[in-house]
């Protein structure tokens, strides 16, 4: 049972069909925001695996001795990127002091929001570093558990993932 970010959901799909057919191996993943599964997981949900969108939840299931420690690793990088809705003609240049609020109007600012196109990514040094980890869970007593973490790392799953817009991380 694998617990992984919203964001993952395409990615790891196709990651996880290949992973059935190259391994002989099936996995059920559960995909919700990373403080719900962490959430979930502190209450003794029944998760082998966790993937998260960004390093604090790992850490606040680490901090109680949640994971197998020598088994987290930093998997995935991302970008964080501006979207508009696909029907959307604005064109904006996204540099220091670029006019966001302007351009937003009476409208509304959304985070993850499907039906969108990229208008472009934000530099990375005006935000801190989007890692997502992996670790197996401390209560976990699947025997598949590192052929999963491992497969993950592997140009087969990693041609995928970056397919999808995530940057694996060595």
């Amino acid at each position: 049972m694998v617990f992984a970010a919203a964001s993952l959901k395409d990615a790891l799909d196709e990651v996880n069909a290949a992973y059935r057919r190259d391994m002989g191996r099936e996995t059920t993943t559960s995909y919700a925001a990373s403080s719900t599964l962490a959430k979930q997981i502190e209450a003794a949900a029944p998760a082998d695996i966790f993937i998260s969108a960004d390093l604090d939840w790992m850490d606040y299931l680490a901090k109680k001795n949640l994971i197998k420690a020598e088994t987290q690793t930093n998997l995935l990088g991302n970008q964080l990127v501006l979207i508009v809705p696909s029907s959307s003609t604005i064109e904006l240049g996204i540099a220091p002091n670029f006019p966001l609020a302007q351009a937003l109007g009476n409208g509304r600012l959304a985070v993850a929001d499907k039906g969108a196109k990229i208008l472009g990514p934000f530099p990375d040094d005006t935000h801190p570093p989007i890692i997502y980890p992996i670790a197996a869970m401390a209560s976990s007593t699947n025997s598949g558990d590192p052929s999963y973490i491992t497969y993950l790392r592997s140009p087969a799953a990693g041609a995928v993932l970056e397919k999808h817009g995530f940057t694996v991380l060595k």
